[in-house]
């Protein structure tokens, strides 16, 4: 009777050992998962970064540009007043009205 008790507690102790082998190996593929998607996850905000800032610069770069102001305006029909409200709420401290400042002139709907 002890024999078999050691029999099935040695048993147990196998399948235990097995189980908690395979939850390492699942939670070393997870952890690495993770790592890889924290690195996708940084690179994706880096790239946003890049993007905006130089959808910004270009949009800035276009405003300094006299030509493309008054070629805008003669194709357009963008009056000068509205265009002056709308460059002056580029200075707005809040991100709603400089985006929608931004979306005005970008898209010449004024």
């Amino acid at each position: 009777m002890h024999g078999r008790e050691i029999g099935n507690l040695t048993k147990q102790n196998q399948q235990l050992f097995g189980q908690r082998t395979r939850i390492y190996f699942e939670c070393s593929r997870a952890n690495e998962d993770l790592a890889q998607l924290r690195s996708e996850c940084a690179n994706l905000r880096a790239e946003k970064k890049i993007w905006e800032h130089k959808a910004i610069q270009s949009f800035f770069l276009a405003l300094d540009d006299p030509d493309f102001i008054s070629c805008s305006n003669e194709v357009l029909g963008v009056d000068h007043a509205k265009q002056d409200k709308l460059i002056q709420l580029l200075s707005d401290d809040s991100v709603e009205v400089l985006s929608a400042a931004l979306f005005a002139l970008g898209t010449s709907l004024v």
